[in-house]
């Protein structure tokens, strides 16, 4: 349990450092480049307590290339710290005195809170008592699974960026790609990449633990910040002030 708290500490420490950019930076879209990094601090703690070990290792280069991939894609998204329209809506009605306690609480305690509960299948993974890679017939297929996902991923994000580049006048909704399939891919991608964490802690004590992390993600994607704001987009409408989610509780899904 301790190491636990020294992760969620150190987690901590990183939204404050984010905090503190954003201060200097009066831009809080930069709260998109820490989301990624944000699950980190855990593998640090559990490789600087409990050593290297082939389990923990690959892990850590799992999320390590989902959170650089992720991070990268967000910055370049915002070119180069330029202000997102989510953020200039949450903070319209913000009184210029009030920015600093705002962000504080409405973008970095938020953001901090759910980066933590769903680092829960990190938790139960990297400081349970039966520690360890646990089986081959059960981590390679959910290494499998994660591969799949981030794939998916990167193929959803990278057609819908070209298409947006594209210089020819774009319908509503784009169809192509793995998008004439799915309606959501680099949804789905996300769900099916932390659906592979949850079920690496399985196996572990208090294995069930961990799949809280998957339900957290897929219940923010379906139902709080992503596919209802965007099939208000697609219907041609825009939401109202009062339809639009309240905080942006997942960097990217919108």
């Amino acid at each position: 349990m301790i190491f636990v708290l020294y992760a969620i500490l150190l987690k901590f420490v990183l939204f404050l450092a984010c905090y503190i950019l954003i201060l200097a930076r009066r831009k809080i879209v930069i709260v998109d480049m820490f989301w990624g990094l944000s699950f980190l601090p855990e593998f640090l703690v559990a490789f600087y307590f409990k050593g290297l070990t082939h389990g923990n290792v690959i892990l850590f280069l799992m999320v390590l290339l989902w959170s650089l991939r992720l991070s990268l894609y967000l910055g370049l998204r915002s070119k180069k710290f330029q202000e997102d329209h989510r953020y200039l809506e949450f903070s319209k009605s913000w009184p210029p005195a009030q920015f600093k306690s705002k962000v504080f609480v409405q973008i970095i305690l938020i953001q901090f809170s759910i980066s933590t509960l769903m680092s829960t299948c990190f938790y139960v993974y990297l400081f349970s008592p039966s520690f360890g890679w646990s089986a081959p017939f059960w981590n390679v297929p959910m290494l499998g699974l994660f591969l799949m996902g981030f794939g998916l991923e990167i193929l959803a994000d990278e057609s819908l960026r070209r298409w947006k580049l594209s210089p020819t006048k774009k319908p509503l909704t784009y169809t192509g790609s793995v998008w004439r399939f799915i309606k959501y891919p680099n949804y789905l991608g996300e769900i099916l990449i932390w659906l592979s964490f949850g079920l690496l802690a399985l196996p572990f004590s208090y294995g069930f633990l961990g799949l809280i992390s998957p339900l957290v993600i897929s219940y923010f994607l379906t139902y709080v910040t992503g596919i209802p704001y965007l099939e208000k987009h697609r219907s041609g409408k825009q939401p109202s002030p009062n339809e639009r989610p309240k905080y942006n509780y997942i960097p990217g899904v919108f």
